[in-house]
């Protein structure tokens, strides 16, 4: 986990649900979030709750939580979450890391193109 920082983790999450919604599919639940990443639970709800208090996420909490995370579904990356993936100088000003839209990797191996 060296070198990995939450402002990271959540601009690799971003982009990761960003493909999804582009592609119509629906958003992992938390359980298929974890299992896809293989982050710890905490290192998911940091990402996650980074991402919904800069507005990036629309996502709805209830009582309870899945493996120490509130129980949170995910609902759309917001408009504010799409320019900031969709302009370079923002994403990289924001999550400290560039991206190539063409060709996303991801630290957990995941590829998207």
């Amino acid at each position: 986990m060296i070198g990995m920082t939450i402002k990271k983790d959540s601009g690799e999450l971003l982009l990761f649900l960003y493909q999804k919604q582009i592609k119509g599919e629906k958003f992992p639940d938390l359980e298929k979030l974890l299992e896809t990443t293989k982050w710890e639970p905490n290192r998911l709800g940091l990402a996650l709750d980074y991402l919904k208090n800069k507005g990036c996420l629309k996502v709805l909490q209830s009582l309870g939580n899945y493996q120490g995370i509130p129980n949170t579904i995910l609902l759309s990356v917001t408009n504010q979450g799409i320019d900031i993936v969709e302009d370079k100088k923002e994403f990289q000003r924001t999550f400290s890391f560039t991206v190539n839209l063409g060709l996303i990797s991801f630290s957990w191996g995941a590829i998207e193109r």
